[in-house]
């Protein structure tokens, strides 16, 4: 007689719990990206439209990616349910039903500064530069600069296509960071029912069963794989956001610098414009300060556009293809490449005629 190699009870246990707190993490994660990471088409102002395009258009591979997570949970608690029927010959559910429990969801909210103090103007905790104060002050600069010389009025109005939403990008940032934290806790949970109703005392491969390996396999290769990788595309996601804010404050940084430069080399000119002798030469300066500021302008709006392009570039090409994810199910038999959404075509292995030891 055999070994003891199952206890189908516990691996019906195993499959009624694989489809409760694993799936309600999941769940929340799914809900995270469903609404809180669509970044407004203006969230840079016009000049950023094109950049944002790319990241939004990208989301539903992200919302997909999440998704067929979400299904996986449901076919591994259903593959699992069939093995624990097939080994006790019982009548036990072939489809097990979702959990009772559901992971807390509160809309991510943008995390504000304390513009109060020196940092503070720089910076938000944790969000991030805030874009918009920068901003400001450049159209004051921009705004003091037209007063002197209308010509500036050019710069000014090439400034107003850019318009940051501090409060949109930082909290699409902290979406990412709850939705790392939900896949985190989705992989710890299915850990510990693998560890437990799932482990070796309760299920183990022996001869020519080898569910179990089967199992494990598809775990270790597939599952995990994937959800670690989405996992830490989630992270970078997070990462890469607040990197294209630092980059962009760096951008706003120099050209406030440049514009106060200019704001001076206007008002020394326009006094000189009062003493006669230099009144030609001071209203030429004035000219080529305001065309220099113009060129700067757009210069700085390039430059703005090519980093939020950049970022949200890399964003999007992280998660293309990813709808259905996941990597090639290396235990089918039949050679075809598979992805995580089809798990159900998974052989189990299983083979009649294993008993349970008295």
């Amino acid at each position: 007689m055999a070994n003891l190699h199952f206890d189908e009870n516990s691996i019906y246990a195993g499959a009624q719990a694989m489809n409760d707190l694993p799936r309600a993490h999941m769940a929340a994660a799914k809900k995270y990206v469903d609404s809180d990471t669509e970044l407004g088409m203006t969230a840079l102002g016009i000049v950023g439209i094109p950049a944002i395009s790319t990241y939004n258009g990208m989301r539903h591979e992200m919302q997909g990616n999440i998704k067929s997570g979400l299904d996986t949970i449901q076919k591994l608690a259903d593959g699992l349910a069939t093995v624990a029927k097939n080994y006790g010959k019982a009548n036990a559910a072939s489809t097990i039903q979702a959990g009772a429990q559901a992971i807390p969801y509160a809309p991510v909210k943008p995390v504000g500064s304390d513009v109060g103090t020196p940092e503070g103007w720089a910076m938000a905790v944790p969000g991030g530069p805030m874009l918009v104060i920068r901003a400001l002050a450049i159209y004051i600069g921009l705004s003091s600069c037209s007063a002197v010389d209308k010509l500036c009025l050019i710069s000014l109005g090439m400034w107003r296509l850019f318009k940051p939403d501090d409060d949109n990008l930082n909290k699409v940032a902290e979406a990412w960071v709850q939705i790392e934290k939900q896949l985190g806790a989705t992989k710890t949970t299915v850990e510990t029912i693998t560890k437990n109703q799932l482990g070796p005392t309760r299920w183990k491969t022996e001869g020519a069963d080898n569910s179990k390996a089967s199992f494990e396999n598809f775990m270790s290769l597939t599952f995990f794989s994937e959800l670690d990788e989405t996992k830490s595309r989630a992270g970078t996601t997070h990462e890469k956001l607040r990197g294209m804010k630092e980059d962009l404050n760096l951008v706003q940084s120099v050209f406030f610098v440049y514009v106060m430069a200019c704001l001076a080399a206007l008002i020394t000119a326009f006094i000189a414009s009062f003493y006669p002798p230099l009144k030609p030469a001071a209203e030429a300066a004035k000219k080529a300060v305001a065309t220099l500021l113009s060129i700067g302008t757009a210069g700085a709006l390039a430059a703005i556009l090519a980093l939020a392009a950049s970022k949200l570039s890399d964003i999007g090409s992280m998660w293309f293809g990813r709808e259905q994810a996941f990597q090639p199910n290396r235990i089918n038999e039949d050679g075809l490449t598979t992805n995580f959404s089809d798990v159900n075509k998974m052989n189990w292995n299983w083979t009649g005629g294993q008993v349970r030891q008295p």
